[in-house]
């Protein structure tokens, strides 16, 4: 054979087999791009939804922890109408949380698993308060000191959720 037509021969061979590992290696790596890109998608959704769900719970618990220091500072601001007001804004904000929670669980079922024990603290300090205020036509005073007397549990939750937040979101943002 030719010598010049080996080296034709090879040559091409060579263009052909680079040409075929340089588009293969380009399409590795658009399909990592893009991978990482979605993961990185998926992890901001994750994060925002997150972060919706902590702003209810928190507002949720302030409610609360604000509710139950006007019963032990100021028992006299602590009225029927007081009470229900309080229990026309947690029955707007419980919805809220709700919705949020679904909104997670639907993302990470691993935010999921570590929001839900705060989303069910703050429904049982909530049942704790409400039953304290169900007193307040027939027993203000007593009414008042039973809603008073879950303040220090309302600002430890709220606490509890804000320090919170920055964890929750590094753990279950990882996706």
């Amino acid at each position: 054979m030719d010598p010049t037509l080996t080296g034709v021969l090879i040559g091409a061979i060579a263009g052909i087999l680079g040409g075929y590992l340089s588009g293969w290696q380009q399409a590795r790596l658009e399909r990592q791009k893009w991978q990482r890109s979605r993961q990185d998608d998926t992890a901001k959704e994750i994060s925002l939804a997150v972060a919706e769900l902590m702003k209810k719970m928190a507002a949720t618990a302030q409610n609360i922890s604000w509710f139950t220091w006007e019963a032990d500072y100021r028992p006299d601001r602590i009225t029927k109408e007081a009470v229900d007001n309080y229990d026309v804004e947690m029955r707007r904000l419980f919805p809220e949380i709700d919705s949020a929670l679904i909104v997670v669980s639907a993302l990470s079922s691993k935010a999921y698993e570590r929001l839900s024990p705060f989303v069910k603290k703050i429904y049982d300090l909530d049942l704790e308060v409400s039953r304290d205020t169900r007193m307040i036509i027939n027993a203000p005073g007593k009414a008042i000191k039973g809603i008073a007397s879950h303040k220090d549990v309302a600002f430890q939750l709220k606490n509890e959720i804000m320090k919170s937040v920055a964890n929750i979101n590094n753990e279950t943002a990882k996706v």
